[in-house]
Parts: structure tokens; sequence; C-alpha cells
């Protein structure tokens, strides 16, 4: 901050009247307005909807027209939440947002400067707009991988069997919006009842891994990171014989959901039997 702003702020007190709209001749240019994705962490003149964006406004700070306090003010859009700091800077102004339909959105900021050297002040005012485009579709692979594990606290040294699923999404275009993962289970071979308790994960790719059981079902979500934003969803089913004899058959449904959209649906039956203190199941999920 300048002297002169210094000088301005004193003189006029917290109770001046709002300055006049200032000439364009004197409006202080920004030296950068930007938007910028927060994967591509560059600027760019569109943004995908559930994608964290932000706007970066910035003005020089050795201009002799100078900022007054205060300073950079920002109007959002009508309906978009966003978060805004100036990290201490009065010149700079950041502001944190997530859009959540496609269209324009248009952001106005103002701020008052002085019309030359030691005032008066006027308010100056520019807007930038930005187009927001649909996210690309989320998908699931459509068969689960099959293996066995061990929960602990119970016998067998596999004593569960894990249904994996992945769901494939762009990581610079994909829908960000939080997956829901909803599984029931049932002892034997018939459909588990509609109203029967389930269990419910949902995970948020902004958030990172979660985790939800109940005594039958173990469920667990993460993103791996190392490939192109590909989600992993497991199901755990603890299937291990009373005693460690005769067969546990356990049937058990999934559905995915992403918002209104149901991803997918899958149900799947299984009779396990320990062999050599672990698990062996029959049948497995059909690879497609």
């Amino acid at each position: 901050m300048c002297t002169a702003c210094a000088w301005v702020a004193a003189s006029t007190g917290s109770a001046r009247a709002a300055a006049p709209p200032c000439e364009p001749a004197v409006v202080i240019a920004p030296e950068r307005l930007v938007f910028e994705d927060s994967y591509e962490a560059q600027a760019t003149q569109s943004l995908t909807a559930t994608h964290p964006a932000q706007l970066f406004i910035s003005l020089p700070a050795n201009d002799p027209v100078s900022l007054t306090e205060p300073a950079i003010q920002l109007t959002t859009p009508t309906g978009l939440q966003a978060r805004l700091s100036n990290q201490g800077d009065a010149t700079r102004l950041w502001a944190y947002f997530t859009p959540t339909t496609p269209g324009p959105l248009t952001f106005s900021a103002s701020w008052s400067q002085l019309t030359k050297i030691e005032g008066p002040t006027c308010t100056a005012t520019t807007s930038v707009t930005v187009a927001v485009q649909a996210p690309t579709p989320s998908r699931v692979a459509h068969t689960p991988a099959f293996s066995v594990d061990h929960r602990s606290k119970h016998h067998g040294s596999t004593n569960e069997f894990v249904l994996t699923w992945y769901v494939l999404s762009d990581r610079l275009h994909g829908d960000m919006t939080p997956v829901k993962m909803t599984a029931r289970a049932a002892i034997g071979s018939r459909r588990p009842a509609p109203a029967s308790p389930a269990t419910t994960l949902t995970f948020d790719p902004l958030k990172g891994a979660v985790r939800a059981s109940t005594p039958l079902v173990h469920l667990e979500a993460r993103d791996l990171e190392d490939t192109p934003l590909r989600y992993e969803f497991q199901a755990g089913v603890f299937a291990y014989p009373r005693g460690g004899h005769g067969r546990a058959r356990r049937t058990v449904e999934v559905t995915f959901s992403q918002g209104a959209r149901i991803l997918t649906k899958y149900r799947f039956t299984t009779a396990c039997e320990a062999v050599f203190g672990g698990l062996e199941c029959s049948p497995r999920p059909k690879r497609r």
C-alpha cells in the first residue's frame, strides 16, 4: 500500500459516502484477471461443473493512482458459494468456488481508488465471465473383481469375499459429484428384502477415502490417484461357515448412484466353505 492510500483512509474515515464512479481514463487496469481450474492449475477460458476453480484478481501495487481501503470487493453470481481471500494483500483477491451447473458465470469486481495522486477517490468496476461446461458422466466397469480377505476378530485366515468395482471418470472433465454406494446382504440365496438394513457409503472425490461397516458388510472407497481418475469401491461380505464346517451361502445387492443418476445395480450369490483355515467360494462373478 502507498502513502497516498493511507492518507485517503485517514482523511475520509469509515463514515464517508460511496465514491462516485471513476472516469474510464483513470481506472486502474488489473494486472491479472483470470480463472483457473484447480486440477489444471493454469488460466482457462472454460470450467467444468462440479470441479473446484478459482478467480484471481491482481491490481498494480506501485501505481501512483492507488487503491484505498477497503480493497477489492467482489459480487458473485446468484446462488454460487465462494470463499474470498486476499492473503493480507489489498491489491489481490482470490475467489474459490465450485460451479454446480453448466452455463456462463459473471463476476463483478469493484474497488475505491484515487483519481490522481492524493485524491479525490472514485469507484472502479470491472466484470469477467467464464463458460462452464457440463461434466462427462461417470461410469462403472461392468463386472467386479473377486477376492477373499480376512476380517479381524473373526475365525479363518480369510473369512470374507470382496467385490471390487472401478468407477471411471475423466480427471479433467469428469463428474466430481459424490458417488453413493448402497449394499444389502442376506444369509442364503434369496434376494435381500428392500426394507432390510442397508450399509451405505458416500465417496466425495474432494475429501478422500471412506469406510462403512456392519456385522455382515464392509464397504470402502478411495481415489486411485496414479490413474486417470479411477475410483475404487469394495464390498466385503463376511461368509465364513459357522464352526468352519459346511457352506455359508450369501447374496449381496449393490447400487451405485451419483446425484440423481443410477450408475449401476449388481446382485451376486455365492457359497463359501472353509479350506485349510481359509475361504473358497463358488461361483465367482463372470468376467465380461
